[in-house]
């Protein structure tokens, strides 16, 4: 067959055509995402400017295993926000909404926050449904936030799937106006902690009789000069830095009325933590680190998928909570027990940086589910805690070593089936945290270095100091 190329006119203006298809196809795709000319740019200016880690804002009892990025934002009459994003590869994947008190909400019975299993795509599929295959590309959702009347909450059931109410039917009282609000992203271990790799969604901003523009995205430090540039913002970028005046002065162990010293309990829940995790159940230990000493904590630890594809992939979770691991993810932590409350960062060797964090995955655990985690300062690490000898270690604060430190046990993403969890406790006391937990309440004990390296853990829970410190 031979190819009778084309005249030259009749190609150029082919070519033409199709440019200017191309430029059309792009104008139409930017317009989409940019402000009209002229439009102003609603607040904050940018999206996602707060991004909270324990090297960039080590506050409020941070995971080192995760990362937040929160948005701060103005509710005004009939607007809309819309969220439009990807999936990211990680175990857990969460967005929730906070009132100007960094408090959770809901309206007409529909919560401010949504786990990465409850969203429903837009294309493609959830990673996290029952039925998506590890190896399917990953989907795309939109996520609208808006005023929810009573027609809307009683409309065709799913009608609301993928909606957030944008503000509490009752804004509280706090230090910020009543028309602030907070969009928050939490993602647990995605693949080797690279969160430079986690996509994060777009947020558009419709007001009432107003086009809808679409925040440019923060970029490195940018959002926190933006909002630090106003009184508004400064006080914004205080309390999401945990050093707003609401958050409690610690409660001394053992003194009247706070809690013991190395015994685990129920932290009360409220208004006295900012951007709680609605997810989450805590039970927390306090105890003053000595010098030559080390803390042992023992515990059978709840079914996770630590080795679901190497534990940082989404793992199926039906909307039934009929999976076969009790919660999605568990963590041991350990804090400095003062405001603003930062995960334990103390200098390793070689200038590697120790996190007082371990992720389940992360925790040897023996056939029948037990698991052995020892603390102490680096320096005084017995030679036999070791993930070879079945043993996870953390470090204690070498920066603030007179400071009380408070060892948290995280249970997120729990299974309605799976009743031993912090969230079944129906008070804070050491007694309702035992009987809440059963046989997953953790023992505890400190003793000397030397006893440990000799005994091990046998022989430091055995001695006649257990429980004290």
């Amino acid at each position: 067959m031979r190819i009778v190329p084309l005249p030259i006119k009749v190609m150029r203006v082919k070519l033409a055509l199709r440019v200017t298809g191309i430029a059309v196809l792009c104008a139409i795709g930017l317009a989409a995402h940019a402000p009209a000319a002229g439009a102003a740019i609603p607040f904050p200016g940018c999206s996602w400017p707060v991004e909270s880690t324990p090297t960039s804002a080590n506050v409020l009892y941070p995971d080192s295993n995760s990362t937040y990025w929160t948005t701060p934002y103005r509710v005004k009459p009939g607007m809309q926000m819309y969220l439009r994003g990807r999936y990211p590869t990680a175990r857990y994947f969460s967005i929730q909404a906070y009132d100007n008190n960094a408090q959770p909400y809901s309206v007409r019975g529909i919560a401010s926050s949504l786990t990465d299993y409850q969203i429903r795509p837009s294309i493609g599929r959830n990673p996290w449904s029952a039925a998506a295959a590890v190896t399917a590309s990953l989907g795309r959702y939109e996520i609208t936030l808006r005023s929810l009347s009573l027609r809307a909450s009683t409309a065709v059931p799913g009608a609301l799937r993928n909606t957030l109410p944008i503000a509490p039917a009752s804004p509280t009282s706090g230090d910020l106006p009543a028309d602030i609000g907070f969009l928050m992203i939490r993602v647990y271990l995605p693949p080797q902690l690279n969160f430079s790799a986690v996509p994060l969604p777009s947020i558009t901003i419709k007001a009432r009789g107003q086009a809808a523009v679409t925040l440019p995205r923060c970029g490195s430090r940018q959002g926190t000069r933006m909002l630090g540039s106003s009184g508004l913002g400064k006080r914004i970028l205080k309390l999401v830095k945990g050093k707003s005046s609401a958050t409690p002065a610690p409660c001394p162990p053992g003194a009247t009325g706070c809690p013991p010293n190395l015994q685990f309990f129920v932290p009360p829940s409220g208004n006295d933590i900012p951007f709680p995790n609605t997810t989450s159940g805590y039970a927390a230990a306090l105890f003053t680190p000595q010098a030559g000493k080390v803390v042992v904590i023992q515990a059978k630890v709840p079914t996770s998928p630590f080795d679901y594809h190497g534990g940082e992939r989404p793992a199926p979770w039906p909307r039934n909570d009929r999976a076969r691991w009790q919660v999605r993810y568990w963590s041991l932590c350990n804090y400095v027990y003062a405001k603003p409350f930062p995960v334990v960062v103390a200098p390793g060797p070689n200038g590697s940086t120790l996190y007082g964090c371990a992720a389940d995955l992360q925790v040897p655990t023996t056939g029948q589910g037990n698991a052995t985690v020892v603390l102490s300062y680096p320096d005084d690490r017995p030679s036999n805690a070791t993930a070879a000898n079945g043993i996870a270690w953390l470090p204690m604060s070498t920066s603030d070593p007179t400071a009380v430190e408070q060892v948290s046990l995280r249970n997120m993403l729990i299974s309605t089936t799976f009743k031993q969890s912090p969230k079944s406790a129906t008070g804070n006391s050491v007694a309702d945290a035992e009987q809440a937990l059963g046989a997953y309440y953790p023992h505890t004990a400190m003793c000397d270095v030397a006893t440990f390296e000799t005994g091990g853990a046998a022989a430091c829970l055995d001695e006649p100091t257990t429980g004290l410190g």
